[in-house]
């Protein structure tokens, strides 16, 4: 017998109540990291190919890509941003501007880190 590894290519929104799954969205390639937006609006995905996917959920449209991407997650506390892993550094985004803010968010970051252990 041959065995086959079924391959996820696809997001699926789940009810307990339904035995039918609604399909979220679709991807090209196979899925290895998914994280979901504070306020379930949007979506981020990375793929086999390490190409980190942000999609808004209601209207399914892909906001932007990050390549050489390995994990990711969305912040708790602002909607917007995310961090996501790549080329053993952590990228800081706000997918609404599609911006990348690392090196303002480091600074930031860096700023409070002294100040809380210089006082």
């Amino acid at each position: 017998k041959q065995w086959y590894q079924r391959r996820v290519r696809g997001v699926l929104k789940i009810f307990v109540d339904n035995p039918f799954p609604m399909l979220i969205i679709k991807q090209p390639q196979c899925i290895r990291c998914i994280d979901i937006s504070m306020g379930r609006n949007k979506l981020a995905i990375i793929d086999e190919t390490q190409t980190c996917s942000v999609y808004d959920i209601k209207t399914k449209k892909l906001l932007f890509q990050e390549p050489n991407a390995t994990s990711l997650a969305w912040n708790t506390h602002n909607e917007d941003m995310m961090c996501f892993s790549s080329n053993g550094y952590l990228n800081h985004l706000r997918p609404a501007t599609s911006l990348s803010i690392s090196a303002r968010c480091r600074a930031m970051w860096s700023a409070s880190v002294a100040a809380r252990y210089s006082a």
